[in-house]
């Protein structure tokens, strides 16, 4: 039996695809092993998978041999790879039903090692998407990633996880994705399919070599029975992605489109000076680190950025790049985060209504959604006042004549715009608003640095493994060097 080559140059890449889908610490054993393949063809193929979806690469060069199908443990399998030149193959071979038998080379001979498996028959079986392939043009790959980039990470609106593939006009098939706080759509597509998808969201995805291996094509199969969704496929030249699609109906995302009809105000960025917008963001303070408030004020023929360091400080107005606008003077507040992720986008066009209603930013036939902030008060001194008005008492006697008289002026209280914010109650203080925002953060700091120590154990404790390793493979390498010298 010819045992299953796999040549350090190609399996290096091939593992690091793979470990954007292996989980490394699954209850399952078989779910920590990669499926090693030699197909009728001599083809070899690696796959990982998570239950729910599975990733398989297929490696450059067919080899000699029979079928043969072997696990080997991903970690494992990783150090003997690190542990080995560029030029150099491991050689692969059934063992025992727990272990495979892996050659490699050690000075001028052959050294022996044996990996953790568990019999093939416990692998997930992999499932095969006999649909019809259809090609996935880059401009549509772009949208996809740029959809999922604004899916919902809310784990009781599992149907916002991913990009949904909107069908239902033939001629302008549409990609979007929500959070419920911003949405992303993008149409001018035509694919040949007439069903909607909804592909979740994974990080294999974005994954760069992925991406830079030739043209995606999408294959939707039949689902096994009706309770289950049917399953995705993308694949490249070598590599395949599986998974199965989001169930359950999408909502309907037109509804808070606004109408173009309503707009009364349309700022054009100069798309060559979006970079530029983007420094002055990062270069502008915030005050509010829950919704990172930012202003997009227009006055006088001109767009600035509005904010400011603290809660109770005065706004700061930063000018930017404008190619034309046109419409009244308004001032809206939204997330900055949203704001920089739209024009990352290359969305320039901003299109707005009134402050209490969504932005709107497009390009072409892409546009996003944002939904505004109803932002604290522009100026301290707007601020209501936080303690109650003084009551009206029974007029005091007049002083005696020689005593000059004070006429009594009551302090005014500036109205406050219910677009904005609402009137806060008088046991309401801002000091204490602030001081409770800063234990949040304190908290989430304190949780933070606890995941921070306990995964920099398991790093410290993975570069332990890899040194032991390390040493014992040169101190059997250095131990055949001392036989080899041996006469015989």
């Amino acid at each position: 039996m010819n045992p299953i080559p796999l040549p350090i140059a190609e399996l290096k890449s091939a593992l690091t695809g793979l470990s954007k889908i292996i989980n490394r610490h699954a209850t399952l054993p078989a779910l920590q092993m990669i499926h090693i393949e030699r197909n009728k063809d001599g083809w070899l193929c690696l796959t990982g998978t998570d239950l729910d979806r599975f990733v398989t690469v297929r490696f450059e060069q067919p080899s000699q041999g029979e079928p043969l199908v072997v696990l080997a443990h991903y970690d494992e399998l990783q150090r003997l790879t690190k542990a080995c030149a560029k030029n150099e193959t491991l050689l692969l071979s059934p063992g025992s039903p727990n272990h495979t038998l892996v050659k490699f080379s050690v000075a001028n001979g052959t050294g022996e090692a044996k990996i953790n498996s568990v019999p093939t028959g416990e692998f997930p079986e992999i499932p095969k998407v006999r649909g019809k392939a259809v090609p996935l043009p880059d401009n549509m790959r772009t949208s996809l990633h740029e959809a999922m980039a604004c899916a919902s990470t809310d784990e009781s609106r599992y149907v916002l996880h991913g990009a949904f593939i909107d069908t239902t006009k033939p001629d302008a098939h549409y990609i979007v994705a929500t959070d419920g706080r911003h949405l992303y759509s993008s149409n001018s597509f035509n694919l040949a399919m007439n069903v909607p998808l909804n592909i979740p969201k994974h990080k294999f995805l974005g994954w760069r070599d992925f991406n830079l291996d030739g043209e995606w094509q999408l294959k939707v199969g039949e689902p096994l029975n009706k309770d289950e969704s049917p399953l995705v496929q993308i694949n490249s030249r070598r590599w395949r992605f599986i998974t199965k699609q989001i169930g359950g109906n999408y909502p309907n995302w037109k509804q808070v489109v606004p109408d173009a009809k309503h707009t009364r105000c349309i700022l054009q960025l100069d798309p060559g000076k979006l970079d530029q917008v983007l420094q002055i963001i990062d270069s502008l303070p915030c005050h509010d680190d829950k919704f990172r408030t930012i202003g997009l004020s227009w006055r006088n023929n001109r767009l600035c950025l509005k904010a400011k360091e603290q809660i109770l400080g005065e706004w700061l107005a930063r000018p930017v790049p404008l190619l034309k606008g046109e419409g009244p003077d308004m001032t809206v507040f939204c997330n900055r985060t949203l704001l920089t992720k739209a024009l990352q986008f290359g969305l320039s066009a901003i299109h707005l209504i009134d402050d209490i209603s969504p932005l709107r930013f497009t390009s072409g036939g892409k546009q996003m959604i944002v939904m505004p902030i109803r932002a604290q008060a522009a100026n301290p001194s707007e601020r209501p006042s936080t303690t109650p008005p003084p009551r009206r008492e029974s007029p005091a006697p007049l002083p005696p004549p020689s005593a000059p008289r004070t006429p009594y002026h009551p302090i005014p209280t500036p109205p406050q715009s219910p677009r904005l914010q609402p009137e806060p109650s008088p046991t309401e203080d801002p000091f204490e608003e602030a001081l409770q925002q800063i234990n949040a953060v304190k908290e989430t700091l304190r949780s933070s640095l606890g995941t921070i120590n306990s995964l920099t154990n398991t790093v410290k404790q993975m570069r332990a493994d890899r040194r032991s390793t390390t040493r014992d493979l040169q101190s059997f390498r250095n131990t055949l060097r001392t036989l080899q010298k041996v006469p015989l």
